[in-house]
């Protein structure tokens, strides 16, 4: 008969403890050096694996849930409490616990990913606000369960946005905790606080560049950096426009279309692309010049955030339409060819 997953767990903790205990007792006893250290990778080797089986066995055991939201968004003042409510669908085929837990966050630069820390909830911090009538719930297999839980702001802190998460995971917060696990992206409401007050929004462009995807089309791939110096989160949304050497507009280009959020002193980069189509070589005559893709082009990329929030960029690159210029100058020498032909045998018939 199998242990259950808790136990199971605990058991293989033990173990390490127990190899751990049995090298050190070998290390003090032993007066050969040269086995010490082979025991010593050895119990090293052991204590590795039974990490990792634990870190599989969680896996294993852990059932599918959806949880939503997968985002806060509050806007509150000082010394308010806010009540919120978050969604568990138990999706496996057996009744399942689920234990919920506090962590701070901050984004990966330049990708702006969460990375969640099991840091010491300060009284400053978010992670301190939230509470929960329970720590865990019980959900039947393909039902619903909706967990409650309040914030509590104090009324001393400053204005600004504050950053926590709420973990939901099927293992204990202090078995997870002890086995070092990451916490996965999917089991994790993001909490995104504003307490209201002097908020300051203000984004710096840092950088914009791109790249042509061909030297004789428009297609092409653009990054650009942002850093939020305010002190709350902004969405930066807007366009990139490419125009032609005639100003004539050859593609606007959304960005920032998943609305992905630029916390307060991070960096975050975003990509826009002017996907390239799969065209024939006459294809891509046609295609110049009917855009009349020639010559140099820009790309004027606008955003805007916040309120009232906007910030500015250009580059220009240099199409040269080798497609175009061929199939002009085949055309022009048909035509040539032609009007020499005539003119030669008009010379012959008056001869």
């Amino acid at each position: 008969m199998l242990l259950p997953e808790v136990t199971r767990i605990r058991f293989l903790l033990s173990l390490l403890v127990t190899f751990d205990d049995m090298k050190n007792g070998i290390s003090s006893t032993c007066a050969i050096k040269a086995i010490s250290s082979s025991f010593s990778k050895i119990f090293r080797i052991l204590s590795v694996g039974c990490c990792s089986l634990a870190l599989l066995l969680i896996s294993f055991g852990a059932h599918a849930a959806v949880i939503s939201p997968s985002m806060l968004e509050i806007s509150s003042a000082r010394g308010e409490v806010i009540h919120e409510t978050f969604t568990i669908l138990n999706t496996g085929s057996s009744e399942q616990t689920y234990f919920f837990d506090r962590v701070a966050f901050k984004p990966m630069e330049e990708s702006g990913t969460p990375l969640f820390s099991q840091e010491t909830k300060e009284a400053s911090a978010l992670t301190s606000w939230i509470s929960f009538p329970e720590t865990q719930v019980r959900v039947l297999p393909a039902s619903k369960a909706d967990v409650p839980f309040e914030i509590a702001i104090p009324d001393d802190i400053a204005s600004g946005g504050y950053y926590a998460a709420i973990t939901v995971s099927p293992t204990p917060t202090d078995i997870v905790t002890t086995n070092g696990a990451i916490i996965d992206a999917k089991t994790a409401i993001l909490v995104l606080l504003t307490v209201e007050g002097e908020t300051t929004q203000q984004l710096q462009l840092l950088d914009f560049h791109g790249a042509l995807l061909s030297s004789s089309l428009p297609f092409s791939s653009f990054q650009f950096r942002v850093q939020n110096q305010g002190n709350v989160h902004v969405v930066p949304r807007g366009q990139i426009t490419l125009k032609g050497f005639f100003g004539q507009t050859i593609q606007v280009i959304e960005v920032n279309t998943v609305e992905g959020r630029v916390l307060p002193s991070s960096t975050r980069q975003f990509e826009a692309q002017y996907p390239q189509e799969t065209l024939s070589w006459l294809g891509k005559a046609g295609y110049q010049l009917s855009h009349l893709s020639i010559g140099p082009m820009t790309a004027d990329l606008a955003l805007s955030y916040g309120s009232e929030g906007t910030l500015f960029s250009s580059l220009t690159f240099w199409i040269v339409p080798w497609e175009l210029i061929l199939v002009l100058a085949g055309v022009i020498g048909i035509i040539l060819a032609c009007y020499y032909g005539i003119q030669k045998k008009i010379k012959s018939k008056r001869l």
